[in-house]
């Protein structure tokens, strides 16, 4: 999820809280705190604890468009390896039924 790193960083600075205290509290490493901050990204379970943590909702801590799908290229090249790879491993299944 895409958060609004300043916020998370607002938020916390106006409790007082250090990053080891933010992190303890969300049970996150403090690597992950240094992230958000930094990239504004973090997992759902992440994203709901700090939310639990501000005691507020979690769409106040969502940066626009806060919730991205995954986008994968593969290339034509990778495509047919893909799909010729599927089609031996099935003929082969079909050979060992």
């Amino acid at each position: 999820m895409l958060i609004d790193a300043g916020k998370v960083k607002d938020l916390r600075l106006e409790n007082g809280w250090t990053q080891d205290q933010l992190a303890e509290m969300c049970a996150v490493s403090v690597r992950t705190v240094q992230r958000i901050e930094k990239t504004g990204i973090a997992s759902l379970d992440t994203t709901n604890a700090l939310a639990a943590v501000f005691r507020t909702e979690r769409k106040t801590i969502l940066a626009q468009g806060g919730v991205q799908t995954a986008q994968t290229e593969v290339s034509l090249k990778h495509a047919i390896l893909i799909a010729a790879t599927t089609l031996l491993v099935g003929i082969g299944i079909g050979v060992l039924v």
